[in-house]
């Protein structure tokens, strides 16, 4: 139970960092970045890009890297409260607790995103606060504890 937690903790934790790829149209990032990239790595892409889907957000790297960034924002204020309140209540009602609170912030990430970048990297950082209960010294008190 406690490695099906860890993955799915860690899965909510990057599926931003993977997804961001596919959210933003080709437009937004640089066409010039693409193609020293093909002219840097020697590749010529020869594949038929019509049936591509294009994202819908129009983001430019530096927005996408803060949206990236944001989740350890919230992560790096909560470590210490994060371990004394796994302390007091104990470690695996706080991970449970943590993977609920970061499922139920995670299905409000399409809806923030839709509305603007400011309310994603918002989202973002709850997230990190909501996770780092569930991770660090959390888990291997959990895997350990009574």
């Amino acid at each position: 139970m406690a490695f099906l937690g860890m993955v799915f903790n860690y899965m909510l934790r990057v599926n931003i960092n993977l997804t961001v790829v596919a959210m933003v149209k080709v437009d937004a990032n640089s066409s010039q970045a693409n193609s020293s990239a093909q002219e840097v790595c020697g590749f010529t892409d020869d594949s038929d890009h019509e049936n591509d889907e294009e994202g819908e957000f129009e983001w430019d790297e530096f927005t996408q890297s803060v949206i990236t960034a944001s989740f350890f924002w919230g992560y790096i204020w909560t470590q210490v409260p994060g371990g004394r309140i796994a302390e007091v209540f104990g470690a695996r009602r706080v991970f449970g607790g943590a993977l609920t609170a970061a499922g139920l912030i995670t299905l409000a990430m399409p809806l923030s995103a839709r509305h603007n970048a400011v309310p994603l990297i918002v989202t973002r950082v709850l997230l990190g606060i909501a996770e780092v209960r569930g991770t660090q010294g959390t888990d291997i008190l959990s895997l350990h504890s009574p």
